[in-house]
């Protein structure tokens, strides 16, 4: 058992029992590795595109087990979020 490959059916049932007792484990070093290349990747192409000037980051690869952060519940893009920002300074809260 100890030489099955990862994506055998033996391996994935035995995964899922050990997730359920330790976390998750659904994806090995190498694809843990290769997402974080891919993603560090990203960021550097982005910044040297005009996209960065207009602050949209790319998202990271989604890992299994991982939800991604959220701030808040409903959608703004930065003007909005720096105007909602400086009422709030002034103390004049949301604008309804």
């Amino acid at each position: 058992m100890a030489n099955l490959p990862r994506e055998s059916a033996l391996s994935r049932a035995l995964a899922r029992e050990q997730e359920e007792e330790e976390g998750d484990s659904q994806w090995g070093l190498s694809e843990q590795l290769l997402a974080s290349v891919v993603d560090m990747l990203a960021i550097m192409l982005w910044r040297e595109s005009k996209n960065a000037r207009e602050s949209n980051r790319p998202q990271p690869v989604p890992r299994p087990g991982v939800r991604p952060q959220r701030y808040g519940k409903i959608k703004m893009d930065v003007a909005a979020a720096e105007e909602f920002l400086s009422r709030r300074r002034l103390g004049q809260g949301r604008k309804e």
